[in-house]
């Protein structure tokens, strides 16, 4: 996905994402788990439209000092009346790989959209056990060049995270990030449009610790954005 004022025809639609989209893991280390629109791991306060779909496949590793092991994981998101996202995510490596059967779900309502702003609360990677799951609030401010993201998140610790992204050439986006408290750490990300394939994407990135014994982390992406 581009930035705003930007868009791309996806199979049937016109696909205005304003930003790439991927998963959240809101897990610092280890396996990642789809989620709701995001940059490469914090959520952001942008949403899909309704009928707006998003499926994708990614894998995630560590440093092989650390963790030889890759986690592949799928997911689905869906916008519903132009204010709420729900997504479903699935563990494709518990239970054997692309045989697993681990899941989650996750939902996010958009409270604001002005012109050069937004404003967004969700909460995150729900298995069915009572109420427990992760909860985050976010806004964006866009600025002619790039555009800024700032939130807090609740996992097992209290978080801030900041982010931004911005247009690279063609309509190639980058993306930074931070994720504060325990395990604290950055991302560089990239998003590219596969333009024989309108609607398909490749995202790649680059987690770096505050703790170097924590490992540096990567993952890649494969999504797809269309209109049913």
């Amino acid at each position: 996905m581009t930035l705003a004022g930007k868009s791309q025809e996806g199979s049937n639609m016109k696909i205005g994402f304003k930003l790439p989209l991927a998963m959240a893991t809101l897990a610092l280390a280890g396996a990642a788990s789809a989620s709701v629109t995001a940059l490469t791991v914090i959520p952001i306060a942008d949403i899909l439209k309704h009928r707006e779909a998003v499926v994708g496949y990614g894998l995630t590793g560590n440093e092989r000092n650390i963790d030889k092991g890759y986690s592949h994981y799928a997911w689905t998101t869906i916008g519903i009346g132009d204010g709420v996202e729900v997504a479903y995510g699935h563990d494709l490596q518990s239970g054997g790989v692309l045989s697993g059967t681990s899941y989650t779900l996750h939902i996010k309502a958009q409270l604001y959209e002005g012109k050069n702003s937004a404003l967004s609360i969700g909460a995150s990677n729900y298995t069915g056990d009572g109420l427990k799951c992760d909860t985050f609030a976010v806004g964006r401010y866009d600025l002619p060049f790039c555009r800024l993201h700032v939130g807090y998140m609740h996992d097992d610790e209290h978080r801030m995270i900041f982010g931004t992204d911005f247009a690279l050439f063609g309509d190639c986006t980058g993306m930074l990030e931070w994720i504060s408290g325990p395990h604290a750490n950055g991302w560089v990300g990239f998003n590219m449009p596969i333009k024989q394939v309108p609607g398909l994407n490749l995202q790649l990135g680059v987690g770096v610790p505050a703790d170097r014994k924590d490992g540096y982390q990567h993952t890649a992406i494969v999504w797809y954005g269309f209109k049913f």
